[in-house]
């Protein structure tokens, strides 16, 4: 199946200073992703009515399968000191193993489970930040998602949602974090900051084309 249909990247230039300040790589990064951001929400639909117990665990194994890979590739990029970040990475596919174990899957049935092979390039330290950017970001939105699950599934509070629970209350705490280090990282003299932001959209490109190739996008 083709990639989803992300309209073309407009590069988010720093206007005339005579209108203030440069935008933050934040601001470029929100508005050069939104479409994307808006796009896979809208076709992964985890807040509607139709989301049953069966796609929940099919939602589950496919975020498995990218995140499992992308983040041992993520680890690698930073032990290489690639742009290691002043946090510590997540290990979110833990996460998620645990959620689909709750839910009966056995850890070898997990461990069979598919992986995305055509990952986000992390060669550089503006791909570490776009990259990064769209992962950490992913997490601001769980506590909603959370509360959304247990109405329509109909489940206990909290019965296999560590993923979408993630960092609780520490996630705000860690994005401001998150966001400080890009920053710092797009002030560097070496870095692209579209390069940043391209990297972040093809992360969200890459995310959107495994889902569907899953048969859990909409």
């Amino acid at each position: 199946m083709p990639p989803s249909r992300i309209a073309p990247h407009a590069p988010v230039r720093a206007g005339n200073s005579q209108f203030g300040s440069p935008p933050s790589i934040h601001e470029r990064l929100r508005q050069g992703t939104s479409l994307a951001h808006r796009d896979l929400e809208r076709r992964l639909d985890l807040t509607g009515p139709a989301l049953s117990a069966s796609r929940y665990r099919r939602v589950l194994q496919a975020f498995y399968g990218f995140y499992e890979p992308l983040e041992t590739r993520l680890r690698g990029a930073v032990t290489l000191a690639l742009a290691a970040p002043p946090f510590e990475l997540r290990a979110r596919a833990e996460l998620l193993a645990r959620d689909l174990a709750a839910l009966g899957m056995t850890s070898a049935e997990v461990a069979r489970l598919p992986r995305c092979s055509e990952l986000p390039e992390i060669a550089s330290p503006a791909h570490l930040g776009g990259c990064l950017y769209v992962l950490e970001g992913a997490s601001l939105g769980g506590q909603v998602i959370v509360r959304a699950l247990a109405h329509r599934l109909d489940t206990p509070a909290g019965f296999a949602t560590e993923f979408f629970v993630g960092d609780g209350a520490r996630t705000g705490p860690r994005w401001k974090r998150v966001l400080a280090w890009l920053e710092q990282l797009a002030q560097r003299d070496a870095i692209d900051r579209d390069a940043i932001v391209d990297a972040a959209r093809a992360t969200f490109e890459v995310l959107a084309h495994w889902l569907q190739l899953r048969g859990v996008m909409r």
